[in-house]
């Protein structure tokens, strides 16, 4: 019923406006996407007519004990395989500085480390079909008093010119 929805949508944009983009920003885990809110996110990469990109929310990071950022962005670049949708990975600015407590014995790499979304940038730009990227928060990247920020958003910043 969910991929039946997102294919009458998708035509229903299209129709109104050919030319406006419809995307779509799963979550990062697939498995999670099926299971827990039925959404079929490796047939709508693999098949038009469902969206235009996709920006799975791959906020995590290296040493994340269950879903390492390369291990996740490799899974998805593998499955998007539909000419006509395009991949751009949302990473999660949010936790520069902060502790992750879901990411098991990698819970402190966003506290150690300050470079991570610059790494995350440089190995999303290996990938032919990634075709950017996406960060989440503006609060936290532009007006966030969090020292680690500062770095961090120079080490990105430095990538992007």
């Amino acid at each position: 019923n969910i991929t039946t929805l997102m294919g009458e949508m998708y035509s229903a944009i299209k129709k109104a406006d050919s030319s406006c983009i419809f995307g779509i920003s799963p979550r990062g885990i697939v498995s999670q996407d099926y299971d827990l809110v039925y959404a079929d996110v490796a047939y709508w990469a693999s098949h038009a007519g469902y969206c235009d990109y996709l920006a799975p929310q791959v906020y995590y990071g290296f040493e994340h004990a269950s879903a390492p950022y390369d291990e996740i962005v490799e899974e998805w670049s593998e499955m998007t395989t539909a000419p006509s949708v395009s991949l751009r990975i949302g990473l999660a600015a949010y936790k520069v500085g902060a502790v992750d407590t879901y990411a098991g014995s990698g819970k402190n790499e966003w506290t150690q480390n300050t470079d991570i979304i610059a790494r995350q940038i440089d190995l999303s730009r290996q990938y032919d079909n990634i075709e950017g990227i996406i960060l989440f928060r503006y609060d936290q990247i532009f007006t966030s008093p969090n020292s680690a920020m500062t770095v961090e958003k120079k080490n990105f910043m430095a990538l992007l010119q």
